[in-house]
């Protein structure tokens, strides 16, 4: 068969696989079998042991009466709306960890679909596909998506405002400014950190008005009165949402601000601080994580700059909130903590997938080998497999253990301990025990009670969480642990600085 006849056949065969996976059909199918399978995923040790943050909403929120739930701000630990949505849940089902992380698992699904909608304005519906499914398995969606936090809830609500944002700029209806300001406040309603990504909203809208009545410009749906009303909606929404707890909130966020020097927290305040961990806690899942990241920035560079020669507006729509993050808080000296950019996961993905595609895409045509011997379409199908491969080895981790096994150390301790054992939680693991599992355990309040504690006549066994802020806010304690008890055990958690220590008072 001569090299003419290949390629006429490469080139039929191409174009039948093409007109198949631009059909509607393929794409439907292939959007509800992801985001069912992005729900299958996230059902997988739903019930797992919760973690600090997430008993802490229980016991702090979830279990108040409804009317007492909508006036208190003791804590940015209270995302608002997610603690009513999970008080809902557990009403109807009953109180247990999967059920008060339900609503994160609806909106971390929800928040693949809208992905999904994002990035078909983009590209073909085979690489949206791909976008969703990466998204579906991708470690730190799950991850988040099985936390009894708002972070799902501020993704979908910031996502869903943002697609109304990009409709309104270009060809707007009746609905969709009222309905933007709408879904502004449902993510403010969750997590007052939703105004640094609605600030982005702001300044493009500010600019683009500023270019209309400074520059010329003529009037478009970006820099009319309209979406100004509409973020006006969203900000007296917001603010009639919060009116119970406003006698509150200024001072639980000036407790926050505060950190003083021995605080083991306070190198979060700090952006290179910030972004080295970030980078140590992905390099951390793997020996090869961290090529991968740097091709992933490579990638996402790539992704980021098809977008933009497209739509400038949305690249800015995503990527403004990040430096307007880091340096408000950074301003106020409060803590910058890697959570806060969750809300980007689904645009960088996108921007990673568009830019394999466009390396692939490059390599076909100018590479002579891939372009005169492989069969098309079969790069970007082991492009897709590939990025699925390192997903599915990311993903296997947050599976692997619980985020804390607070519950896990308390069986160990009830399995382990004699008659007339002490049996002790100290620091932030005296809370979460004992408000929520053994409130009959000792909590030892300083390093001299938990040194009197290994003074006694019986064994005492004590349980540590978050063992590196002990060593560095509480050195006196640690010194006391270090001398006085045994490290009996570890049980590891998948969230950073996750495990749990049992230590076991050494014999007098």
């Amino acid at each position: 068969m001569s090299d003419r006849t290949v390629a006429r056949t490469k080139s039929a065969g191409g174009s039948a696989l093409e007109a198949w996976a631009s059909s509607p059909r393929f794409w439907v199918i292939g959007f509800v079998a992801i985001l069912m399978l992005a729900f299958a995923v996230r059902l997988i040790n739903l019930n797992n042991s919760l973690w600090y943050d997430e008993i802490f909403t229980l016991t702090h929120f979830v279990r108040l009466p409804f009317d007492k739930l909508l006036s208190t701000y003791s804590s940015l630990n209270n995302h608002p709306l997610y603690s009513l949505e999970a008080k809902t849940v557990i009403s109807m089902v009953g109180e247990s960890s999967a059920a008060l992380r339900f609503p994160s698992v609806l909106a971390g699904v929800g928040s693949i679909a809208l992905a999904g909608v994002l990035t078909r304005r983009f590209t073909s519906p085979a690489t949206a596909l791909l976008v969703c499914l990466l998204l579906a398995l991708a470690y730190h969606h799950v991850w988040f998506s099985q936390n009894a936090r708002g972070y799902t809830s501020l993704l979908f609500w910031s996502t869903a405002a943002s697609l109304l944002f990009l409709k309104g700029a270009h060809d707007p209806n009746r609905w969709t400014w009222p309905l933007y300001g709408v879904t502004f406040a449902a993510a403010h309603y969750t997590h007052l950190s939703a105004a640094f990504f609605f600030a982005g909203h702001g300044l493009l809208y500010a600019f683009a008005l500023a270019r209309r009545l400074l520059g010329g410009e003529s009037p478009s749906p970006l820099n009319g009165v309209k979406p100004f009303y509409g973020m006006l909606v969203g900000a007296v929404l917001t603010l009639l949402l919060y009116a119970p707890m406003l006698p509150t909130i200024g001072s639980t966020f000036e407790k926050t601000r505060e950190t003083p020097e021995l605080d083991p927290l306070a190198s979060w305040t700090d952006p290179g601080f910030v972004i080295d961990s970030m980078v140590d806690q992905i390099s951390g899942l793997g020996p090869l994580m961290g090529i991968a990241l740097l091709i992933a920035v490579i990638m996402g560079a790539i992704g980021a700059y098809v977008v933009w020669k497209k739509s400038p507006l949305t690249v800015a729509i995503f990527l403004l909130p990040i430096p307007i993050t880091i340096f408000v808080l950074s301003l106020a000296g409060m803590r910058i903590w890697p959570r806060y950019f969750f809300i980007e996961i689904q645009f960088l993905y996108m921007c990673g997938v568009l830019g394999a595609m466009t390396i692939v895409a490059v390599a076909t045509k100018r590479v002579p080998v891939l372009r005169d011997r492989v069969p098309a379409g079969i790069l970007p199908i082991v492009a897709g497999i590939a990025m699925i491969g390192v997903s599915l080895v990311m993903l296997e981790k947050n599976f692997r253990y619980p985020k804390q096994d607070l519950e896990g150390a308390v069986a160990y301790v009830q399995q382990m301990a004699e008659p007339g054992d002490v049996r002790a939680a100290y620091g932030l693991a005296s809370e979460s025990l004992t408000s929520y599992m053994v409130q009959d355990w000792s909590t030892p309040e300083d390093p001299a009670a938990l040194n009197q504690l290994a003074s006694g006549s019986k064994p005492a066994w004590v349980v540590v969480a978050f063992i590196d802020q002990v060593q560095a806010g509480d050195p006196v304690a640690w010194a006391v642990l270090e001398q006085r008890y045994d490290r009996v055990t570890i049980l590891p958690g998948s969230m950073g600085d996750g495990d749990v220590f049992v230590f076991r008072s050494r014999a007098r």
